[in-house]
């Protein structure tokens, strides 16, 4: 696809971004870096500094950093995130993000109050993805979890793995129709 895409192609930083959350899955941390940098780069000449396509490789970027275990560098990401003019959407998913190093860092409060910010603008997204809510529900349950609130973390792993079960039987329901 890159050799075939013309250097200034628009397509072509969507394209970097694209590559480099491939190479996030496979672990391979250096070539995801290097293809999220790739799409920064252009992003930067062509895009306005809070645009929301520069939002999704800024978040990428702090993905990078977070799989790492370079949290500040990945909070500042986040947090550059924020200032771009993205959805509720990628928003809640910023939040989480940022909810995760705090609790990593040990500012669960702060996590805790991120983590419900996302939640309650999930359940407000008509065309929220289930998975992104059962993620949400089990950085809850981590977040009770580290300050030992057991009943609570159990109440919202339990939840989070119901919810999986739904999502995943109506996956199952959907393949078989199609």
């Amino acid at each position: 696809m890159l050799q075939v895409l013309p250097k200034d192609h628009e397509d072509l930083a969507s394209v970097y971004d694209l590559i480099g959350d491939l190479n996030m899955r496979m672990n391979n941390w250096n070539e995801a870096y290097r293809n999220f940098s790739f799409a920064y780069d252009i992003k930067k000449i062509q895009l306005h500094f809070n645009h929301p396509d520069l939002g999704v490789t800024l978040n990428n970027i702090g993905n990078y950093y977070q799989a790492i275990g370079e949290y500040a560098v990945a909070l500042h990401c986040y947090s550059k995130v924020l200032q771009c003019n993205i959805d509720q959407h990628n928003t809640a998913i910023t939040k989480l993000n940022i909810g995760k190093i705090y609790t990593i860092n040990g500012k669960v409060d702060n996590a805790l109050d991120l983590a419900i910010e996302a939640r309650d603008i999930l359940q407000q997204i008509e065309t929220c993805s289930q998975i992104e809510f059962v993620h949400c529900q089990g950085i809850l349950g981590d977040i009770y979890f580290v300050q030992k609130d057991y009943i609570a973390a159990e109440h919202f792993y339990i939840t989070a793995f119901e919810l999986s079960k739904k999502f995943y039987l109506s996956a199952i329901q959907y393949e078989q129709v199609v």
